[in-house]
C-alpha cells in the first residue's frame, strides 16, 4: 500500500467537484459540504490552503467512495494539484 499524498482543502475540492462528479451543496463557515447525487454520495471538506491530515483524507476519501490506490494514482497522474 502506498504513502496517502498530503493535499489542502481546496485541492481536495477541486479534486472531487472537477474529476469525480461532486457539486457543492453548501458552505457553511470555513467548511464546503459536496454531494454527488449519482452515486449518493456526501462529505464535507474544510476549505483551507493548509495541508488535510491523513486521518481526515482517508475520511473523505472513505465517504466519497474513492480508494486510497484511485486518489494515489491521480495525485501522480496530476489530477490533484
Amino acid at each position: 500500500m502506498s504513502k496517502l499524498p498530503r493535499v489542502s482543502g481546496n485541492a481536495m475540492i477541486k479534486y472531487l467537484v472537477n474529476k469525480k462528479g461532486f457539486r457543492k451543496s453548501h458552505q457553511k463557515e470555513s467548511h464546503v459540504s459536496l454531494r454527488n447525487d449519482d452515486v449518493n454520495r456526501f462529505t464535507s471538506v474544510p476549505s483551507k490552503n493548509d495541508e488535510l491530515g491523513t486521518g481526515l483524507t482517508k475520511q473523505i476519501l472513505d465517504d466519497c467512495g474513492i480508494t486510497r490506490d484511485e486518489f494515489t494514482l491521480d495525485y501522480q497522474n496530476g489530477l490533484i494539484k
